[in-house]
């Protein structure tokens, strides 16, 4: 089921006052809201509120921050749930909620990181698992009106929380990697982004849905909803920077249980997988790199790249440069 106009008007107003809203997200809102009178009137309506408590007496909303502050204070998303059920707002509807949830100043933020070979598993304090990847970096934000990755590099699952002690209901849920967003509509996903490298030198990002919706936001364009079992990889550029992948080069969740399944997968991009469990990086030289491989590719353990390689070398024509502890080099036999 999808969001109403009301909701989608508060996320709106959220992107639009966040502070990393460019001219593409204006523009963007703009087109939302003349798609449909009934996204003009839900702006409005959501607008009208924010103008109503910038009105608020002095000394009344002077009296509202301490109250919220004192909640805040005490460390219980309840207490400021209660907090706002005494300033009198408990029966305005959830959009005005959130938007009276500005008044309380807190914000949460952490950092994750997981080092080459090592998975993490990480509980976020709105009840949603976090899954990371080797060589993953994700920073979280939360705030009364939204819940916000951003992925930095590397790659990482989400079975997103029910957010039930959320102040206003259970807030949007957003992943970002570089220019493109995503919000997730209770479900279950994976998002792997890399950076730039010299064979390729855009940023790319995979989005892959096993549970629920996933909406792409991408360079004002309208959103595309990506459905379980689909994966999408997103550029950011060029003619065509949204593409459906019909048959992926690689499990995309299957490195939650140790293991790299490989299908027909380029043997530069399988070393640049393999890079991630292990502590330097594994090159490919260039007459081989178009070799396609299959196989299941055992992640964990100390030798677990060499291990990996060695078995390329038996049913392919290469061989392996250099030692387990430095760079690796996949050269031609």
């Amino acid at each position: 089921m999808g969001l109403s106009a009301l909701d989608q008007a508060v996320q709106w107003a959220v992107c639009l006052q966040s502070g990393t809203a460019g001219e593409a997200e204006r523009q963007a809102c703009a087109a939302w809201r003349h798609a449909s009178p009934q996204h003009e009137q839900a702006w409005t309506q959501v607008q009208g509120v924010e103008q109503a408590f910038g009105a608020i007496p002095t000394g009344s909303a002077r009296m509202a921050r301490q109250t919220l502050d004192a909640a805040q204070a005490s460390g219980k998303i309840a207490s400021r749930r209660r907090a706002l059920s005494l300033l009198g707002v408990g029966a305005l509807s959830a959009a005005s909620a959130a938007l009276v949830a500005r008044l309380a100043p807190w914000r949460e933020e952490a950092s994750y990181a997981s080092r080459p070979g090592e998975r993490r598993k990480v509980l976020l304090a709105d009840g949603t698992h976090l899954q990371l990847n080797a060589g993953t970096a994700v920073d979280v934000v939360f705030t009364p009106l939204q819940r916000l990755l951003v992925l930095r590099e590397g790659e990482i699952f989400i079975d997103t929380g029910a957010d039930a002690d959320a102040l206003g209901g259970k807030r949007p849920f957003w992943v970002q990697a570089q220019q493109v967003r995503m919000q997730a509509i209770g479900t279950a996903f994976a998002v792997r982004h890399t950076l730039p490298t010299r064979g390729a030198p855009l940023a790319s990002t995979q989005l892959h849905v096993r549970e629920g919706t996933v909406a792409i936001y991408l360079d004002g364009k309208a959103p595309l909803r990506v459905q379980a079992g689909e994966t999408y990889r997103l550029d950011g550029q060029g003619t065509t920077p949204i593409t459906r992948v019909l048959q992926p080069d690689a499990d995309p969740t299957a490195w939650m249980d140790g293991v790299l399944v490989a299908k027909q997968m380029r043997l530069d991009a399988l070393a640049a997988a393999l890079s991630r469990y292990h502590g330097a990086p594994v090159h490919c030289a260039a007459d081989v790199a178009g070799l396609r491989v299959s196989g299941v590719f055992q992640l964990d353990g100390p030798q677990a790249v060499p291990r990996a390689l060695d078995a390329l070398a038996s049913t392919l024509p290469v061989r392996i440069g250099s030692s387990p502890q430095g760079p690796l080099t996949i050269l031609r036999r």
